[in-house]
């Protein structure tokens, strides 16, 4: 075998299959059977606590979600698309993935915040999603989940500093169908 190719072969490999640092805590995915589950995306669901408000994934005229909590919590994403108005992710990150990012959307709400914080979510280790994050007051957020060999903008989550154990036990219910 070409040895070129058996390099560029197990560069890949190695990228693909991205595993977190044992030093890095990563939150185990997995179901809450007192939850309720729902569609978020054509191949991924989520479930909430049934205090929950809103529509969930639901057409206006490109795919809307949101959902809200009593507490506060809001878990929102509007897919925005020229053409094909089935888009279902936004922005895509580089890899390795950066160790914080720029907050941006389409609103311009918020826009030029630096989200520094991180939580890692993990199937068998392996990483799955990361939500960036700030603590300044009530976190604007966006969490990104691989999708096809890459991490993918899905969600935004506005939430208060109290409320993180709230909104990680939801974020790890995300599942492919």
């Amino acid at each position: 075998m070409n040895i070129k190719l058996l390099a560029v072969l197990l560069t890949f490999i190695i990228i693909g299959c991205q595993k977190i640092d044992v030093n890095e805590y990563c939150h185990q995915m997995g179901t809450n059977r007192s939850f309720v589950e729902e569609d978020f995306k054509p191949n991924y669901t989520i479930q909430f606590p049934n205090t929950y408000v809103g529509e969930g994934l639901h057409f206006l005229y490109t795919p809307v979600f949101f959902k809200s909590s009593p507490s506060g919590v809001i878990y929102s994403y509007k897919y925005l698309c020229a053409t094909d108005c089935h888009i279902y992710f936004g922005q895509i990150l580089e890899t390795p993935l950066p160790s914080k990012i720029l907050y941006s959307d389409y609103t311009n709400k918020h826009n030029g915040e630096i989200l520094d914080k991180r939580i890692n979510f993990c199937i068998n280790q392996e990483l799955f999603m990361v939500l960036y994050y700030s603590s300044n007051g009530f976190n604007k957020s966006k969490l990104f989940i691989k999708d096809k060999g890459e991490f993918k903008e899905g969600l935004i989550v506005e939430f208060g500093e109290s409320n993180i154990d709230e909104v990680i036990a939801i974020l790890k219910t995300i599942k492919r169908k």
